[in-house]
């Protein structure tokens, strides 16, 4: 048999079966690999021994006690708005990193649908100009505004007529 470091901390820890502990025991008389590995494991436990009864020492357990139970009744006070708040805050922060994602794929999802649902004819015109060209009682010119790039829109709806003049800082690529 042999023993992995998870069956010697069982059996130093006294959480093994009789048959196991039985079995251990024989393996650790005839190896002297495994008691040194058993030996190692007392004294590591003994290493963190001191420092955990250090800080346990300067525990005021009634204290901390008494502010678990401060909290509880801080929040059995709250009324039933302010619970529900404070369970959805939570729960949105540990859901945080699968929401967003989420959420983000989702809006993928939904920008390919309308790409993909979107008739072709309506998406490039036939007489090759742009797809505002072709909407009712709108024209599109292409000006020069020195180093900038620009386009002024007309639009003509209902009788009603307005200019959109876009100015880009950006020069075109040649």
């Amino acid at each position: 048999m042999a023993l992995d470091d998870d069956l010697l901390q069982r059996y130093y820890d006294g959480d093994l079966t009789r048959d196991e502990e039985r079995s251990v025991r024989a393996e650790l008389a005839r190896s002297e690999s495994a008691q040194q590995r058993l030996a190692q494991l007392a004294e590591l436990t003994e290493l963190m021994r001191g420092p955990v009864l250090e800080a346990a020492q300067g525990l005021d357990s009634d204290a901390l006690f008494a502010r678990i139970q401060g909290g509880i009744q801080r929040q059995e006070a709250l009324g039933f708005g302010e619970r529900l708040r404070l369970i959805g805050s939570e729960w949105y922060e540990h859901k945080r990193g699968v929401l967003v994602p989420a959420a983000a794929s989702l809006a993928a999802a939904a920008a390919a649908l309308i790409i993909l649902l979107v008739p072709r004819e309506a998406q490039q015109p036939e007489n090759g100009g742009s797809m505002l060209a072709q909407l009712h009682g709108t024209s599109v010119e292409n000006v020069d505004f020195g180093q900038s790039t620009g386009t002024v829109f007309a639009v003509d709806n209902e009788g009603v007529s307005a200019a959109v003049v876009w100015i880009s800082d950006d020069e075109e690529a040649p």
